[in-house]
């Protein structure tokens, strides 16, 4: 998949979460994703003041906030920080695989659901619909929001 429409930053206190933050909802983004923590045995996790100086400036501006965290720690600074929606942890790897990890009755789910089908275009991860976070809307998207138009 191209990643030519991503921005990414690398961010290390909550000055450069800031800026960085600002700087993609300026750019029109409809929310952001930390990827909270590197996987592997090295891993660098988000300082939680980073990512709380970016889930301020979001939440300021009605947007929601993603984490991607690969590690028990990336999992705590994300919660700590107040992000929205903890996405692709796998659930058997903090113990709740009996309650989470799949979209099934009974089982709370965290959704994003987006305007068009990000396999065929990379761009769609950019027109988020609605998020739900355990089966309640957390971000809908105004009903007079302009999609921004792509060059690709």
């Amino acid at each position: 998949m191209p990643l030519a429409g991503f921005q990414i930053s690398q961010v290390g206190d909550a000055a450069e979460g800031l800026v960085a933050a600002k700087k993609l909802l300026d750019d029109g983004t409809d929310g952001i994703k930390f990827y909270a923590a590197t996987p592997g045995r090295n891993d660098v996790v988000v300082p939680e003041a980073a990512m709380q100086a970016g889930v301020k400036e979001a939440h300021a501006r009605g947007k929601p906030v993603f984490s991607h965290p690969s590690s028990e720690a990336g999992l705590m600074a994300s919660v700590h920080s107040g992000v929205d929606v903890v996405a692709h942890t796998p659930s058997t790897k903090f113990g709740e695989s009996a309650r989470l990890g799949r979209v099934a009755v009974g089982l709370a789910a965290d959704l994003t659901v987006l305007s068009d089908d990000p396999s065929r275009d990379v761009h769609a991860f950019t027109s988020v619909q609605y998020t739900l976070r355990d089966g309640n809307v957390i971000y809908q998207r105004p009903t007079n929001y302009q999609l921004p138009t792509t060059n690709h």
